[in-house]
C-alpha cells in the first residue's frame, strides 16, 4: 500500500504517546504541536483532538513493543522555506542541506549523464537514499533524477534521516526523502528569475506558473516552467584553461602523447618522437621531406586535454499536475498526479583527434617505415567534439479512492519512465582496413 490516510482520532491521558515508527508525516509541524497540547492537556485530564494525519510509507504493523524502538528522526522542509531558499531547482536545495554529506550529482558533475541531480544522505551513497514522490518510489534502475521535479510544484519534503531498510529495501540504507507536490491550489501565480556570473558567461532565465481551478466535483492544479543556463567554457578561467598547472604549484599534466601540429613516432625509435617544424608549420600544415621534422618539443607543444565544457548549456520544459473527480463523495473519488520534465543539454568535449598507423609503403610517409601518427584537429579545421543529450523524465499515477466506513482505500497504477538520448558530433572513426 503507498499511502495510508487516518481519520481524526482522539488521545486521552491514558493511551500512549503517539509513535509512527521508521514513515514520514505528511503534515509533522501539525502533528508536533498537537502532541504538545496533549501533553499539556494529560495534566488537565482533557481529552484533546489531533488533527487528521496522512502516514507515508509501509503498512507493516506497529506492536507495542516497537513503538520505542523503532521511532526515527524526520526533518520537515515547508513550501515556505523552499521558496526562501536560492536554488533554482530541488536538487540545488537538497544539496546544500547538512545531511547530504557526500558525492552527489548536478548538471555541472553529470556533463556525461544528461546533467542529473541526486541526493546523498550521510555520504553513503545517491543509490541507497530512497526517494517518493507522494509516497511513491521514484521507479527505474538509474539513481532518482530529482532535478526533474519542477520547483513550482514542490509542496513540501519530508526526510527520514534514520536507515529504513527493514521497512523499504536495501535502497533505503542511508534515509528516505519525500517530495510532496501541490494539489488542491485555486488561482495563478507566474514566476520569473534572472541570474549571472561575474563574467557574464553563465546567464540564468526562468519563467514559471502555477494555476488552479475547482469547480463543482472537479479539482485540477497544475505548473508550467521553462529554464535557460548558458554554459561556462574552462579555457576562459585562468586555473581550468591549461592542465599546467606548475604556475599554481602543482604538476604539467598536459598531454605529451598529442601535439600540436602532430606527432610522428617512428617503429624503429618509438622513444625520440617527431614532429614539424613549429616555427615554419602549424596546425593543418604538413609535409612530406624528411627534413621539415624535429624532435618534438613537450614544453612548446604538449596539449592541455581538459574539456572546453566545465557546465554545460542546458534548456528544460517541466510540469506537474494534479486533479481529482468526485463521483461519489469522499466514497469514490478519481485521481491522478505526475510530472514530466524535458532537458536538452550541450557539451563541448574537445578538439578531435586520430590516432593512424601509416605503412612505409604510404606515399605521404617520408619515412620509409611504419609510424604511428597522432594529429589534432584545429576548431576551424573539424570543430569540437560536441555532445549533445536530451533526457524526459515522467512520473504519473492514477486511481480511485475514498472512504468506507472507518477505512480509506486507494488503488490505482502508478508509471515512471526515463529516456536519455545521446547525439556525438565531429567525432572521428577510423577505419584501420581502410
Amino acid at each position: 500500500m503507498y499511502l495510508i490516510s487516518g481519520n481524526r482520532c482522539t488521545a486521552t491521558p491514558r493511551l500512549r504517546p503517539l509513535a509512527i515508527p521508521a514513515m514520514l508525516f505528511a503534515c509533522a509541524p501539525a502533528l508536533h504541536a498537537a502532541g504538545q497540547d496533549a501533553a499539556q492537556s494529560a495534566t488537565r485530564n482533557d481529552p484533546v483532538t489531533l488533527d487528521a494525519i496522512t502516514v507515508v510509507g509501509s503498512s507493516i504493523k506497529v506492536t507495542a513493543a516497537s513503538v520505542d524502538t523503532m521511532a526515527q528522526p524526520i526533518q520537515f522542509i515547508s513550501e515556505e522555506q523552499f521558496e526562501r531558499s536560492p536554488g533554482e531547482s530541488v536538487g540545488d536545495f537538497l544539496r546544500k542541506l547538512p545531511i547530504n554529506t557526500g558525492q552527489s550529482e548536478s548538471p555541472q558533475r553529470a556533463e556525461y549523464g544528461g546533467g542529473a541531480s541526486s541526493i546523498n544522505l550521510r555520504g553513503v551513497g545517491s543509490s541507497y537514499t530512497l526517494v517518493l514522490v507522494d509516497g511513491r518510489r521514484v521507479g527505474g534502475e538509474d539513481v532518482p533524477d530529482i532535478g526533474a521535479i519542477p520547483a513550482e510544484a514542490i509542496k513540501s519534503i519530508e526526510i527520514l534521516k534514520g536507515g529504513a531498510s527493514s521497512i523499504y529495501g536495501s535502497d533505503a540504507i542511508a534515509g528516505v526523502v519525500n517530495i510532496r507536490l501541490k494539489d488542491n491550489y485555486q488561482g495563478l501565480e507566474v514566476h520569473g528569475s534572472y541570474g549571472d556570473t561575474t563574467r557574464q558567461d553563465q546567464s540564468f532565465v526562468r519563467t514559471a506558473a502555477l494555476f488552479g481551478l475547482k469547480q463543482d466535483k472537479f479539482s485540477l492544479t497544475g505548473s508550467l516552467s521553462y529554464q535557460r543556463r548558458e554554459d561556462i567554457n574552462k579555457f576562459d578561467r585562468e586555473l581550468t584553461a591549461s592542465r599546467d598547472y606548475r604556475r599554481f604549484g602543482g604538476l604539467d599534466r598536459r598531454s605529451g602523447r598529442v601535439s600540436t601540429p602532430h606527432q610522428i613516432v617512428r617503429s624503429s625509435d618509438p622513444g625520440n618522437p617527431l614532429s614539424l617544424d613549429i616555427t615554419r608549420f602549424g596546425p593543418g600544415q604538413s609535409s612530406t621531406n624528411i627534413n621539415d621534422f624535429v624532435p618534438f618539443n613537450r614544453d612548446a607543444q604538449a596539449y592541455s586535454t581538459n574539456e572546453y565544457g566545465t557546465s554545460p548549456a542546458y534548456d528544460r520544459l517541466s510540469g506537474h499536475w494534479s486533479a481529482t473527480y468526485e463521483f461519489i463523495e469522499d466514497k469514490l473519488v478519481f485521481f491522478t498526479r505526475g510530472y514530466v520534465d524535458h532537458r536538452n543539454q550541450e557539451f563541448l568535449a574537445s578538439q578531435a583527434m586520430v590516432d593512424v598507423v601509416v605503412p612505409g609503403t604510404n606515399p605521404y610517409n617520408p619515412f620509409g617505415e611504419t609510424v604511428r601518427v597522432w594529429y589534432l584537429f584545429g576548431q576551424d579545421e573539424h570543430g569540437l567534439i560536441t555532445e549533445d543529450f536530451k533526457t524526459t523524465n515522467l512520473q504519473g499515477t492514477a486511481g480511485f479512492k475514498g472512504a468506507l466506513g472507518r477505512y480509506n482505500y486507494e488503488v490505482g497504477i502508478s508509471r515512471y519512465q526515463k529516456t536519455l538520448r545521446e547525439r556525438h558530433r565531429n567525432d572521428i572513426d577510423v577505419n584501420p582496413a581502410a
